[in-house]
């Protein structure tokens, strides 16, 4: 009841000051757009709706199904798609148990083509996917075998898994294919690219990589560089948490983001929760420059996705069942959680977004964000997946436990300008990344195991989206 007193008289009083605008000389009729949004920014409680979907596409295999993990656009507003197939996909057919897919669709969601690698009785799984200036495009994830022909390290066929980068150019030619691993697990999750081309490697080994060990031992994280020709250029391991995310500045400052996995301490900085999300800062030769970590005592806060501006902010996003920078915990486990740092690492601005309604059983409800990216007009998209109503727009089925997926739009100083859900009463729908084009429109892709937006499935199993939005 306070809270709409509040609102209410937030709003009388900017009537009151566009009536007094009204009476001045040259009167308009009416408030203008920059009066009304000032009104939609008081009312801090209520989210517009989105706009509709430009375009929705569905992809799917003969069998077994597609997983997409990871979404990337071009200079010419093409958008590519990569992850792993169970099956035949877009009349290609499979090599192993499991092959990565690239898949490429032009502005108007027409798809250009597609593309599976992978290895008789193998497993090649794609994680990540980024472009370059020249329309190139990079994917990166793991295998237990020797793909493409390139020497694997450890015993194929085994337990043993590499890293995998992949380049195809525009047109789906492959370019060049590199491994690198050591006997046991290294697995990459995220792959990002500068200004001149080269590419940025990040992942998780179990007991060193590339004649290198973790300090201490054990497990620990990676960055790899290449150039654009597929030339190793150095590799630094560092030992504790889990990268879901890698990025890259104008300024060549390298930026990874993910969850302290049940550390303690890292880099001496101390953390709060179960698990921290955490932004490392490194210069251009892998050193680092600092460390930050986001948490709350007790609490279970990640990192899933990150972005950077022209500025050199960086954004990320990601999920926490605490209370983050005294923001209000919802009723539900899971809040979205958003959060800005300028580029030495001070926090500008944290949102924490969650559960909306009155249904009653609000015990399992979550909101999380998978991908965040910044726009032309350096406005900030957030996407994930949520059970419940979020920002007072409506889930499909909100009594249930089934995913719809969520963008939503912030300007640059964490106003939230609209969002928008979707998904299919009955059946999952799960977005997982995100990109815009050179124009600013955003894309995403995920899983939906049922139609969505009016598309019917397109094969067995689970199969992959990619939505435009204006």
């Amino acid at each position: 009841m306070n809270k709409i007193k509040t609102i209410i008289s937030k709003l009388l009083l900017v009537l009151i000051t566009i009536g007094a605008f009204s009476n001045c000389k040259n009167e308009k009729k009416g408030p203008s757009d920059l009066e009304l949004l000032s009104i939609l920014q008081l009312l801090s409680g209520f989210s517009l709706p989105g706009p509709k979907p430009e375009w929705t596409r569905i992809l799917g295999a003969t069998s077994g199904g597609v997983q997409v993990k990871s979404i990337t656009s071009d200079p010419n507003s093409n958008v590519y798609v990569t992850g792993q197939a169970g099956g035949n996909v877009d009349g290609q057919n499979i090599t192993g148990v499991y092959d990565l897919f690239v898949s490429k669709y032009n502005s108007s969601g027409s798809k250009q083509w597609t593309r599976l690698m992978g290895i008789a009785g193998d497993q090649t799984i794609a994680y990540g996917i980024a472009s370059d200036s020249l329309g190139n495009v990079y994917t990166v994830g793991e295998t237990n075998g020797a793909l493409d022909g390139e020497a694997f390290f450890g015993t194929p066929d085994f337990a043993d898994r590499n890293f995998f980068v992949v380049k195809f150019d525009s047109n789906g030619n492959k370019q060049w294919t590199r491994l690198l691993g050591v006997t046991g697990y290294t697995s990459a999750s995220s792959v990002t690219t500068d200004t001149t081309g080269n590419i940025y490697v990040t992942g998780t080994s179990i007991s060193g990589l590339d004649g290198q060990t973790f300090s201490g031992g054990g497990a620990g994280y990676f960055i790899v560089k290449y150039n654009s020709s597929g030339a190793k250029q150095w590799t630094k391991l560092f030992a504790g948490p889990k990268p879901t995310g890698i990025t890259c500045d104008l300024n060549g400052k390298i930026y990874l983001t993910g969850l302290t996995s049940n550390m303690t301490s890292m880099d001496g900085v101390v953390v709060n929760g179960t698990n921290d999300a955490f932004l490392i800062q490194f210069d251009a030769n892998g050193n680092k420059t600092w460390t930050k970590l986001t948490g709350a005592t007790g609490k279970d806060t990640r990192s899933n996705g990150i972005s950077t501006d022209s500025s050199g902010n960086i954004y990320l996003t990601g999920s926490t069942n605490g209370s983050i920078d005294n923001q209000v915990k919802s009723g539900g486990v899971l809040d979205l959680l958003i959060i800005k740092f300028d580029s030495s690492g001070n926090r500008v601005w944290t949102r924490q977004v969650g559960f909306t309604g009155n249904i009653f059983a609000v015990s399992n409800k979550t909101s999380t964000g998978m991908g965040v990216k910044v726009g032309r007009d350096q406005e900030l998209y957030v996407t994930g997946f949520t059970n419940g109503n979020l920002d007072n727009q409506t889930h499909s089925d909100p009594t249930s436990d089934r995913k719809n997926l969520f963008l939503t739009k912030y300007d640059f100083n964490g106003n939230k300008i609209w969002t928008s859900i979707a998904g299919q009463k009955g059946y999952i729908s799960e977005s997982y990344s995100i990109t815009t084009d050179p124009q600013g429109h955003p894309y995403l892709t995920g899983y939906t195991n049922g139609p969505l937006n009016g598309e019917p499935l397109a094969g067995s199993g689970s199969n992959l989206f990619v939505i435009k939005y204006q």
